[in-house]
């Protein structure tokens, strides 16, 4: 611990010097937090508020075509998938909803959804006879959960007398606006299944009143809808589908600008902090190595009363240190101050959000890094050191 101790004191003694450093160690620090936490209000904020929309990354496929199990097995097994939901042809599969008493009536397409459906973070339908409204559908037939409601969907073919199917059903849950902003009925797998195969004749009338019909087995599936783990992973997946021959509705021609800027940004501000990282390291191991040679003699006593070469070339190392984490500590002080400003008086203006978000996270990289470029910048006056001997102090060297 003296070498330490003696650093420090070096420190004190000089402090005005020291405070100089300081300085210039938040004055170069200061300016590139501002930045970071302005890189993450303006684009990590807007990130965040994509990410909270789970149709961001949604990718859904247009054209009708039969797609097999295996092959939608495969593609939900695909690492950048979250989830997967088969679906079924909508016009086969839109039902006409009617409260109880028969007073307002709505028709609605069937969405097939399974459980981890992003739509649905209350859980999706498991029982065939149980659905989750979207909250327009829901509010147009005055449902909530709990609520008995009837389906009725009618089929017929030339020739014969029309058939009509009433299935009687329960709302588990009315989804939140973020699933869908337009009528929608969330169903388990089984029931939109039933409902396309008595539509199209492949399925008989239910044998007992109110009862969904009996899906027949399956082997494949119309279409799909399938939500990415990242938002990153949108762009990607749609040009690999679109390579397959199969098209699709996403938001991949907005996600990628906001991802473009991104990059830019975290490029734009990687070269800012690398040009400012060398003017620290240049600034303050010059002013290190000065140090050394400036007290070359007092240091070369220091060896002569025993003090070892480990000892004297852990000085500037600790100084460096010392002025790093000040000056750190300091320069976060500074952009937490300026972020305060900035956001009193343009947060919620330009953005309906904080304009600089500065975290913890940040801030402690930014120290760690600082403490790191220090102890890089005293390898000179450290080998400076290391070259003292005893004898120096002797001659008066």
């Amino acid at each position: 611990m003296l070498p330490l101790r003696l650093a420090l004191a070096d420190l004190r003694g000089e402090l005005r010097m020291t405070l100089c450093q300081v300085l210039a160690v938040a004055a170069i620090l200061t300016p590139l937090l501002v930045l970071a936490g302005l890189r993450a209000g303006a684009v990590e904020g807007m990130r965040a508020a994509v990410l909270e929309d789970p149709l961001a990354r949604e990718v859904m496929s247009l054209a009708s075509r039969e797609f097999s199990q295996d092959w939608l097995a495969a593609l939900a097994a695909r690492p950048e998938v979250l989830h997967l939901s088969p679906r079924t042809r909508q016009l086969a599969a839109t039902l006409l909803l009617e409260t109880p008493d028969g007073a307002r009536q709505v028709w609605a397409p069937v969405v097939p959804s399974s459980p981890g459906d992003p739509l649905l973070p209350g859980g999706a339908p498991v029982a065939a006879t149980q659905v989750v409204l979207s909250a327009p559908l829901a509010a147009r037939l005055g449902l909530k959960a709990g609520d008995e409601v009837v389906g009725r969907l009618g089929r017929g073919e030339r020739g014969a007398a029309p058939e009509r199917l009433r299935v009687a059903l329960t709302v588990q849950e009315v989804a939140p606006i973020t699933a869908s902003d337009r009528d929608a009925i969330f169903a388990a797998p089984a029931l939109a299944d039933a409902l396309e195969d008595w539509s199209e004749f492949r399925a008989g009338m239910p044998a007992e009143a109110g009862a969904p019909p009996r899906a027949a087995p399956r082997t494949g599936y119309a279409g799909f809808r399938l939500y990415t783990k990242r938002l990153e992973d949108v762009p990607p997946l749609v040009t690999a589908l679109r390579a397959a021959g199969i098209e699709t509705r996403s938001r991949a021609q907005d996600i990628a600008p906001m991802l473009a800027i991104d990059a830019a940004l975290g490029r734009l501000l990687l070269a800012i902090a690398a040009v400012a990282g060398s003017g620290l390291v240049l600034s303050l191991g010059a002013g290190l190595w000065a140090n050394v040679e400036r007290k070359r003699g007092l240091l070369a006593g220091l060896r002569l009363m025993g003090l070892g070469r480990g000892g004297v070339v852990l000085m500037p190392v600790a100084q460096a240190a010392a002025l790093a984490l000040a000056g750190a500590l300091l320069a976060a002080g500074l952009a937490l101050a300026v972020q305060a400003g900035i956001n009193a008086g343009l947060g919620g203006v330009l953005l309906d959000r904080p304009l600089s978000l500065l975290g913890a996270g940040t801030i402690g990289r930014g120290i760690g890094i600082t403490l790191l470029a220090a102890i890089g910048a005293s390898a000179l006056a450290a080998w400076q050191a290391a070259r003292i001997e005893p004898y120096e102090a002797v001659r008066g060297g």
